[in-house]
Order: structure tokens, then sequence, then C-alpha cells
């Protein structure tokens, strides 16, 4: 069961960070629930972009360097 958030959403290289409420760039919660002998277990694994407010600009490169965009409120994004 794969649960994608539709607040900040967009194409992998175009849309990156948080916005100001602290919501991440393509955030994907997803579940894997097995069951044996009578037995339900549960494993969940959570990914977006990193929970701060940064750009990148997009080129060929294979590490493009990244910028953190007004860092004293770094804190309060990631809080969120």
């Amino acid at each position: 069961i794969a649960r994608r958030c539709t607040r900040r959403n967009g194409t992998r290289m175009w849309r990156r960070g948080a916005d100001p409420d602290g919501y991440v760039a393509n955030f994907v919660e997803t579940e894997q629930i097995a069951r044996m002998n009578g037995y339900t277990s549960s494993f969940v694994q959570v990914r977006g972009s990193m929970p701060f407010m940064w750009e990148q600009i997009v080129d060929l490169t294979y590490k493009p360097k990244f910028e953190i965009i007004r860092p004293e409120e770094a804190a309060r994004i990631a809080e969120r």
C-alpha cells in the first residue's frame, strides 16, 4: 500500500525541499502487510525530500550542489 501526499507533488527534478508549512516534496509512505499462521505484521517506509527549504539548479551533473533557503526557519519547518 502506498500513500502519497498531494500537497507538494511534482516531478522529482523540479519539485524539491519543503514549503513554509513543512510539507516536503514527493512525500510517500509505503506499507507492507504480511499475514502468516494467523499473525499480521506491518512494515512502514517513509520517503520524501529533505525537510527544509532548499533549491538546486537542475543540470546534467551527477551530484549537483544545493543551497539552503532561509536557514533561520529550518528548525520550525522540519518540526512539522
